[in-house]
C-alpha cells in the first residue's frame, strides 16, 4: 500500500482508530480478510434469500464508495453521510475533512475511488461485516488561492465496514482501513 495514501487514511480516521472504533468492546469488529468469494451485487436465478440480502449490501457498499468521490470533488457529503448511520464516527471524520478542504474556497481536484470487490465476511452484533477493496486516483488539494497544498497519490486499499439495516436501507454503521 502506498505509504503517503496510507498515512492520509489514517490522519483522516485516527481518532476513532485511537478510540477504538465505536464501541467499548476491546474485541475488534472487522473481519481480517477471507478467501471469501466476491459478490458481484447481481444475484443469479438460484440464489437463496441471504444471498439476494447479500448482493443488495454490495450494492449499497459500491454506491456508498461512489458518493464519497463525489463528496471529495464536490465537498459536499451529504450523500455519503446519509448512507451512513449516526454512530459511524469515521464517517463523520471523513466529511468533516472534505469540509475543511472545500472552506473558504479550497477544493480538491482528482480522488475518484473505484471499488474493486467487496467480500461478505460475516454476521456480527455490530451488523454484517465486509471487507471492500479500492483503488483511489491521485487527488491534489488546494486552498482558496488555488495554491496545491497536498497531493495524495493514488493506491489500493481495503476498507472494512459494517453495515446495518434500516427499514429497506442498509447504513455504515463502521469503516475501517484493513492494515
Amino acid at each position: 500500500m502506498n505509504r503517503s495514501r496510507l498515512a492520509f487514511a489514517l490522519a483522516l480516521l485516527a481518532p476513532t482508530l485511537v478510540l477504538g472504533g465505536c464501541s467499548d468492546d476491546p474485541v475488534p469488529k472487522i473481519a481480517p480478510p477471507s478467501d471469501s468469494p466476491a459478490v458481484s451485487g447481481e444475484p443469479s436465478p438460484s440464489d437463496s434469500a441471504p444471498l439476494s440480502a447479500h448482493a443488495a449490501q454490495a450494492a449499497a457498499l459500491r454506491s456508498y464508495f461512489a458518493s464519497i468521490s463525489d463528496a471529495i470533488s464536490t465537498g459536499d457529503p451529504s450523500a455519503f453521510l446519509a448512507a451512513s448511520s449516526g454512530q459511524c464516527q469515521n464517517c463523520r471524520v471523513l466529511a468533516d475533512n472534505l469540509k475543511a478542504a472545500y472552506a473558504k474556497g479550497g477544493h480538491i481536484e482528482g480522488g475518484h475511488w473505484t471499488v474493486n470487490s467487496v467480500k461478505f465476511q460475516r454476521k456480527a452484533p455490530l451488523g454484517m461485516v465486509w471487507n471492500v477493496r479500492l483503488h483511489t486516483s491521485r487527488e491534489r488539494w488546494y486552498d482558496s488561492g488555488d495554491k496545491l497544498v497536498k497531493i495524495v497519490r493514488p493506491s489500493s486499499l481495503e476498507v472494512g465496514l459494517a453495515l446495518v439495516s434500516q427499514g429497506e436501507d442498509w447504513r455504515v454503521r463502521e469503516l475501517r482501513i484493513n492494515s
